[in-house]
């Protein structure tokens, strides 16, 4: 959002419509964080354990590892 919000100011100061930055916005420097998965004998172990509680909970588990879906992904789908 802050990049949009610069780029906006940016363009406006550029074509007349305001006369200064209003803002100064500094983009801080975020260092990428890190996506665990799970092992192929850990995805077994939870999908079996998952399936004990419902028999369509693990489409949910394999969705998520096997597409890459999120939560919201999923719940979203029809």
């Amino acid at each position: 959002m802050l990049v949009v919000l610069n780029t906006v100011f940016k363009t406006a100061l550029k074509w007349d419509v305001i006369g200064q930055m209003p803002a100064t916005i500094e983009l801080l420097k975020v260092t990428p964080s890190t996506i665990e998965f799970y092992e192929p004998r850990e995805l077994k172990r939870l999908v079996e354990a998952v399936a004990k509680v419902d028999h369509q909970h693990p489409v949910f588990i394999l969705l998520g590892r096997e597409a890459g879906l999120q939560c919201g992904e999923i719940i979203a789908l029809e």
